[in-house]
């Protein structure tokens, strides 16, 4: 799996990278992993990026932090992020590392990645792999997009967000995106659309927009995530849904008319 050529281009990580560093939302997202560490002397970060979680964690006082990362572009963010954090290029399937070796084992948002862009059977032997390099009780915290379901909704668009959905319609690849217009000119879709379109916005003109349209940002469920826990012997000991998508519409000048918010993320904390 190794000789796979990076997701990321590497123009397409320092994008990444720069929506990461200028996404207040990322700070709220580490403070919850940061609260869940408990006892931890050995960290590793599965998909680590530009390091964010790496630095915080070294800053909380952990010793042995570790990250992961099949980009070698997207490695030089982390260790520029994370000075002494050991980092390794290796993908998630084949962890370079001896069975029992870490108290946490983080994943945040790099799940959907391997779910959607790797091998049939990717994913369930990436819980696998976490399960053996995890220290007997030691734990999985993930965190990543959560899917809303196909109930339809009803929104109304600012000028500027009703031309960026024709842009969405246009260049989306994952899926064919439907939706009725209203008398009013108010639209309903599916939530599942309108949850790619407004988390995909930031990536029009930028050199990740290619890559964004190719994936959804609606990959899971909590039963399908529950099902790969047990199949790799971990125990799920926490579910947080959170970050409301209203806070999204909100940014992008979209109003909800009918139907509530809801969680677009969740985190999980599963125990070996």
């Amino acid at each position: 799996m190794s000789t796979q050529e990076p997701l990321y281009s590497k123009d397409a990580a320092e994008a990444l990278t720069q929506r990461e560093r200028a996404n207040q939302r990322v700070q709220g997202r580490i403070q919850l992993v940061l609260d869940r560490l408990g006892k931890c002397e050995s960290f590793l970060d599965i998909g680590c990026g530009s390091g964010q979680y790496l630095r915080a964690v070294a800053a909380h006082g952990v010793t042995h932090v570790v990250g992961i990362d099949e980009s070698p572009d997207r490695l030089a963010e982390a260790r520029r992020a994370c000075p002494h954090a050991e980092l390794h290029k290796a993908r998630a399937d084949s962890l370079p590392f001896s069975d029992q070796s870490f108290d946490v084992v983080l994943a945040a948002q790099v799940l959907h990645e391997i779910y959607l862009f790797g091998q049939p059977d990717e994913l369930p032997r990436v819980f696998r792999e976490i399960q053996r390099v995890l220290k007997p009780k030691g734990r999985l915290i993930a965190l990543d997009h959560l899917d809303p379901g196909a109930e339809r909704v009803r929104v109304r668009l600012s000028s500027q967000a009703r031309w960026q959905l024709d842009y969405f319609v246009q260049r989306y690849k994952f899926s064919t995106v439907s939706f009725q217009e209203h008398p009013d000119g108010t639209l309903w879709l599916s939530r599942r659309d309108l949850q790619d379109f407004v988390t995909k916005i930031w990536s029009f003109g930028t050199a990740v927009e290619d890559l964004e349209m190719r994936e959804t940002h609606c990959p899971f469920g909590r039963e399908q995530i529950e099902a790969l826990l047990r199949e790799a012997r971990l125990t799920l000991t926490e579910w947080l849904a959170f970050e409301e998508i209203s806070e999204d519409l909100k940014d992008y000048g979209i109003e909800l008319v009918e139907g509530a918010s809801w969680p677009r993320k969740f985190l999980l904390v599963a125990q070996r």
